[in-house]
C-alpha cells in the first residue's frame, strides 16, 4: 500500500511529540460484531474480544437501529474509539442519550494494529530528497540519532521526540522527511511519504 503524507511542524523551543497509529493493510479490515450498545453519553459498545487498542480509528457499520451509530450517517471518516476493558469500547464525543432503543446487528470495522515487537523505526530530514541531513530519529539508542522514537507496541504508536533544549537550537526552518518502521525480521516498510517539516519560531522563553 502507498505511504501516506504526513507534514509536521516543530515549534521551536518546545517539547515535540507526534505519534503514529500503524496499522497493516487497510484495504483488508477486520469486523467485530456488536453484541450491544449504551444509549449513553459518550455511547460504549460491548464488543466481546474487540483486540482494539486504545485510541484506535473505527468505523461503525450496519447499524439498524439507532442508525446514527453508523459511523457515515454523521458524516465522518472515522470514529476514536476508547478502550473501556477487553470486551468494551466507548466512542469519544458521541451523545447517544436520546437514540432509540439499539435493535442488534451492526460490526465495528477497523484496520489490524502492525504488531510493534522487536519492531525499531527511523527517520531522517533533509533540506531536499537526497540532499544534505538536517536531523535524525531512531528507536535505537545504539544508533546515531539527534531525536528519539518511542515504540509503543501496547498502542500500536510510533512517536517521534524531541526535547525542549534541542528544538530551541535547531539550525534549520524547513525540509522534508521520511518514517521507516523496521520489522524484526529485516523489512522496511514506509510509514510516511515524503513529506514536509517546519520549524516555526518561538515568542515565549
Amino acid at each position: 500500500m502507498n505511504a501516506p503524507v504526513y507534514d509536521l511542524t516543530i515549534a521551536r523551543g518546545k517539547t515535540f511529540e507526534y505519534a503514529f497509529l500503524y496499522s497493516e493493510d487497510a484495504s483488508n479490515p477486520l469486523y467485530a460484531d456488536i453484541a450491544a450498545i449504551t444509549d449513553t453519553a459518550p455511547v460504549t459498545l460491548n464488543v466481546p474480544a474487540h483486540g482494539l487498542p486504545d485510541g484506535w480509528p473505527v468505523r461503525i457499520e450496519g447499524v439498524a437501529t439507532p442508525s446514527q451509530l453508523n459511523t457515515a450517517a454523521r458524516d465522518l471518516q472515522s470514529d476514536m474509539s476508547r478502550v473501556v476493558d477487553a470486551d468494551h469500547v466507548l466512542l469519544a464525543g458521541i451523545n447517544g442519550s436520546s437514540w432509540r432503543d439499539y435493535r442488534g446487528g451492526g460490526q465495528v470495522v477497523y484496520a489490524k494494529p502492525f504488531d510493534l515487537t522487536g519492531c525499531h523505526a527511523r527517520a531522517t530530514v533533509r533540506d531536499r530528497a537526497g540532499g544534505n541531513v538536517l536531523f535524525r530519529w531512531h528507536s535505537s539508542p545504539d544508533m546515531e540519532r539527534d531525536g528519539a522514537i518511542e515504540m509503543d507496541a501496547e498502542g500500536c504508536q510510533i512517536v517521534l521526540i524531541i526535547d525542549a533544549a534541542t528544538s530551541a537550537a535547531l539550525p534549520w526552518r524547513r525540509g522534508v522527511y521520511e518514517l521507516e518502521l523496521i520489522d524484526a525480521a529485516g523489512r522496511v516498510h514506509a510509514v510516511t511519504a515524503i513529506s514536509r517539516i517546519n520549524v516555526t519560531k518561538e515568542v515565549t522563553t
